[in-house]
């Protein structure tokens, strides 16, 4: 049985990898319906992070979000076109293409 997900509930909890790394895990949940495209997504992630000259952002958790697109350290530069293509598919496609993702290595 295929996890149904909403892609319109989309959303990431953003930290860095030197805050983790000296013992926090601040962060804060962002929904990717908030964003246009990745530019305006790490243009948050940069606003969030402010207090660090370079920060390496750390994926810590996500929420409907098909597998392949995200992972701890990184998120697909086409993420927000598949989301989009995912709202306007009716649920058999969107079905058959999660189930295709989950097969995918």
């Amino acid at each position: 049985m295929i996890q149904q997900i909403n892609t319109s509930e989309a959303r990431v909890y953003v930290g860095t990898y030197r805050k983790y790394n000296d013992g926090s895990i601040f962060g804060k949940w962002l929904d990717l319906s908030d964003y246009a495209n990745s530019e305006e997504f790490y243009t948050a992630c940069k606003k969030l992070h402010d207090n660090e000259e370079d920060p390496e952002f750390m994926f810590q958790d996500y929420e409907n979000i098909p597998k392949g697109l995200i992972g701890e350290c990184w998120i697909s530069d086409n993420i927000f076109e598949v989301l989009e293509a995912l709202e306007d598919m009716d649920e058999t496609r969107k079905e058959a293409f999660l189930i295709w993702r989950q097969r995918t290595p």
